[in-house]
């Protein structure tokens, strides 16, 4: 049972569970004449033979109606918002249908009504025009029905068709940052009208907005600041048919999704495009030095104007080494173990040339080095990665007999050290002993950390650091001498600053003497 209409009423309570609340009859079905059944939310399932009877009160029948009811699956039509129009298709085997009216609705409001062979553009509720005729939005998606009722509003015909509306796809846009300008394309191709709100957007990972074009005036007070100057479109984007946006002076916080929004006049979308943009750091470099050099540059050499409120932070490992802010080097802003070992250059925004010098270097002073430039506001603006090789002496090999006074394990540096450093000679191969010690201006020869089987048989130059010579003599020879000796320098932090290993081998003297012929020696 799917609906009945009983004692000037309709009866709810008798009706098929699968349809409740989805028929419904006119309320006066008698005095209107009409017995019609409106069926709601159409379901597959409901196709078949529906009957219509009507009973008297005996229970004898009156009248019989059968209709037969063909669901069927709506068809989809697929566009592309800002497609100039869209047909949406219904044709029918009726050869000729005279006297008859046809509703086109979307989503319950009229779209077009043809009737009396004209269009009847006075009834649409919506767009003035026919949905054929332009401009596809963003809401026109969804479901339209058309209708064909004859003259006394029976309904002969009716179709559904559903209009999927895509948005322009996803595009990525890659860019370095410091690159004068990128550009966030989206070229349309058809026409739009002179009085359309245009917004590019910044939505992820916040919103800002970037641009807004409207009535031909490229400035909006509502723009984020951090795009004031950095933005523009061309001059007639609605002409060259061109909403792509320019951004310049590329920066690392320019990453993100940026959205260009078209809207008419009624503040109805349009027009929609997504573009990612993603700006990646300069690339890495290297650099490559051998300890005991003098100085090294860390190079940074940038193209785009900066404003003098800017900040120029260089760290090593999370570790601050130089700061540049307020056009002046703050020092007090610098580790200790840098003081002294930094410059920059005295105009590096006017000379366009951020780039580190570090001097007396260290082994302790290989990795990464970054720059970063900061805006008054601490968003990051450039920022470059600098991985700084320093090399170690290469391992020297000493000869020596067995029995002879001494041997010299030479280390002469060429760079110039601070006065309190400590120095280290140890046996590091086949087994680990303190071999020597110099520290503040003393050799510490008799201390407890040397191992007992140097004592006094060790000698350093009593200056090494003026002299720059870290030699070791080793007196007194024997064969357990041979190994590997390793001399480090630490400055008073203990950070690594020079190392070098020099390679002892002492031959037995025996196994040197020649055998002449004849058995004599």
């Amino acid at each position: 049972m799917v609906h009945v209409y009983k004692n000037g009423g309709n009866q709810s309570l008798l009706k098929d569970q699968n349809h409740r609340d989805r028929t419904e009859m006119n309320e006066d079905p008698l005095g209107i004449k009409d017995f019609s059944l409106k069926l709601k939310d159409p379901q597959l399932s409901d196709c078949g033979v529906y009957t219509c009877t009507v009973y008297d009160r005996n229970a004898d029948i009156l009248l019989q109606k059968v209709v037969t009811l063909s669901v069927r699956v709506p068809e989809v039509v697929e566009v592309v918002k800002g497609m100039q129009s869209v047909i949406l298709p219904f044709t029918t085997e009726v050869l000729k249908l005279q006297d008859v009216t046809v509703e086109w609705k979307h989503e319950d409001k009229k779209v077009h009504v043809r009737q009396n062979g004209q269009n009847q553009s006075h009834d649409q509720e919506v767009n003035q025009e026919p949905v054929t005729n332009g401009n596809l939005q963003h809401t026109d998606g969804g479901t339209y029905t058309c209708t064909v009722y004859s003259e006394g509003e029976e309904i002969l015909l009716q179709k559904v068709v559903s209009i999927a509306v895509r948005v322009y796809p996803v595009e990525m846009v890659n860019a370095t940052q410091g690159e004068k300008s990128i550009l966030l394309p989206f070229k349309v191709t058809d026409h739009l009208p002179q009085d359309v709100k245009v917004e590019w957007r910044l939505i992820n990972p916040e919103d800002r907005m970037v641009y807004v074009y409207e009535r031909s005036k490229n400035e909006s007070p509502s723009w984020d600041h951090v795009y004031r100057g950095r933005a523009e479109m061309t001059e007639d984007p609605l002409t060259t048919k061109d909403l792509s946006l320019t951004l310049k002076d590329l920066r690392l916080t320019d990453s993100g999704v940026y959205t260009c929004t078209v809207y008419n006049k009624d503040g109805h979308m349009l027009l929609q495009k997504v573009v990612t943009l993603s700006v990646r750091d300069y690339p890495l470099e290297m650099v490559e030095v051998t300890q005991g050099e003098a100085s090294v540059l860390l190079p940074f050499k940038i193209t785009e104007d900066l404003l003098q409120d800017i900040k120029v932070e260089w760290k090593h490992q999370n570790i601050i080494v130089h700061v540049y802010q307020n056009s002046q080097n703050q020092s007090l802003l610098m580790n200790e173990d840098y003081k002294d070992r930094t410059e920059m250059n005295e105009e590096p925004l006017k000379n366009k040339d951020l780039s580190l010098t570090l001097k007396g270097l260290q082994l302790s002073d290989r990795g990464g080095y970054t720059c970063t430039v900061y805006n008054k506001d601490g968003s990051i603006l450039l920022q470059k990665v600098v991985t700084l090789s320093v090399k170690g002496y290469q391992t020297e090999m000493v000869e020596v007999m067995e029995g002879e006074g001494s041997v010299l394990l030479p280390f002469k540096i060429t760079g110039d050290l601070p006065r309190d450093i400590k120095a280290e000679w140890r046996l590091t191969h086949p087994e680990e002993k303190m071999v020597h010690v110099y520290e503040s201006g003393n050799n510490l020869s008799d201390e407890d950390d040397q191992e007992q089987v140097y004592s006094s048989r060790t000698e350093m130059n009593e200056d090494p650091v003026t002299t720059k010579d870290f030699s070791l003599t080793l007196k007194d020879l024997h064969l357990t001498d041979s190994g590997v000796y390793t001399c480090t320098v630490y400055n008073k932090y203990g950070h690594m600053l020079l190392q070098k290993s020099v390679t002892l081998s002492v031959k037995d003297r025996k196994s040197d003497i020649k055998v002449e012929d004849g058995g004599h020696i």
